[in-house]
């Protein structure tokens, strides 16, 4: 797989779908040690990561192939044998996966603690034991999995695995939600911040209708703000679509949390108009530092191109130079105005119409 993933730039539908089959063969096996843990991981990593977009569409409807490789990390966390081991950790850049054996004799608090926004290195994952339906202090990603989540499984559990995605180049469809979905954010959806992925062991896909609710609680990057757009979603492997069946959401504007509780296990993300985030935290006084530093140099600098072009009788009499002196006057008192009600003009309608009005003259 890595020699047909060697140039992924020239990586076409054909080669995913060798890949495809390649890693059906390796899981059928069902001797899958951590070493193919890895490669599948890398696999799915570079596909989603470097291959064109276009070819990822041809991929999937052709013959759902990207789909498939997105189920393929599941179905390595559930076959993967831990050497015994009680768990493992596999970390890229953009997608993560922690195994860990579990019984599940009592409810989890899981803590997936994402330091870094930009990649996914530094992620760490922290399982305690909870009280029914509590999501304990955490930062980052927390996930109540409660204990009757037993009574669901068909199958003994062994082992509980958290996928973490920061890329959703690998959730395709051609929406963004499921038709006939309503959510607040409408037409104008993106995920915001990562894809959390959660399963429990040799019960893949079969974990429905719980009697008690799942609860995961999102953060996103501390540059961003919820606003009341944000919708829990989970991802329907079946139509390949984003959809809020069976998930319920509670946002907490306050503290810029986002809880999401459903009643069966999956890919869960929040859809957000991100077209009316709040930029907050630092990136608001860069913003402030680069307009007022911006504005100041700007308006020394017309400055002295009037005083330049006005103290000289020669190039006064230019009519170019004439235009430029009214120009650069103009623009410079522009400026002065748009800085002076910068911090001010809001507060006040009437303030924020006086500055506009001389705004719009000059």
């Amino acid at each position: 797989m890595k020699n047909i993933l060697s140039r992924a730039d020239d990586v076409s539908a054909l080669h995913l779908e060798m890949i495809r089959n390649i890693t059906d063969r390796a899981l059928e096996t069902g001797n899958v040690t951590l070493a193919v843990q890895d490669n599948i991981i890398d696999t799915v990593e570079t596909v989603a990561t470097k291959v064109k977009v276009s070819e990822l569409w041809v991929a999937q409807t052709k013959d759902q192939i990207v789909r498939s490789l997105l189920e393929m990390i599941d179905r390595s966390a559930d076959m993967v044998d831990l050497m015994g081991k009680p768990g493992s950790a596999t970390i890229r850049e953009n997608i993560a996966l922690f195994v860990d054996k579990v019984n599940l004799t009592e409810s989890l608090h899981v803590n997936l603690n994402i330091a870094d926004a930009t990649n996914l290195y530094t992620t760490k994952l922290v399982i305690q034991s909870a009280k029914k339906g509590e999501l304990q202090e955490h930062t980052g990603i927390g996930i109540y999995i409660p204990a009757s989540i037993r009574s669901s499984a068909e199958k003994d559990i062994d082992r509980v695995w958290f996928s973490v995605f920061k890329t959703d180049r690998l959730f395709l469809s051609n929406e963004t939600s499921e038709p006939g979905m309503v959510l607040a954010c409408n037409d104008t959806c993106e995920v915001t911040g990562t894809i959390v992925g959660i399963g429990i062991g040799k019960n893949y896909g079969n974990i429905t209708n719980l009697k008690e609710d799942v609860r995961i609680q999102f953060s996103p990057p501390s540059t961003v703000k919820f606003n009341p757009t944000a919708s829990c979603v989970y991802w329907n492997v079946t139509t390949s679509w984003w959809s809020n069946r069976g998930v319920k959401t509670e946002l907490d504007m306050e503290n810029n949390k986002v809880t999401c509780k459903a009643n069966h296990l999956t890919n869960f993300a929040v859809l957000m108009n991100v077209g009316n985030v709040e930029v907050i935290g630092v990136h608001v006084t860069a913003l402030q530092t680069i307009t007022i530093v911006g504005g100041v140099v700007s308006i020394v600098c017309l400055f002295l191109t009037v005083i330049g072009l006005a103290k000289f009788k020669a190039l006064r009499k230019t009519p170019t130079n004439q235009i430029h002196i009214s120009l650069s006057f103009t623009l410079m008192m522009g400026l002065i105005f748009l800085l002076v009600g910068l911090d001010n003009w809001t507060q006040n309608t009437a303030v924020c119409t006086m500055f506009a009005v001389i705004i719009h003259y000059f």
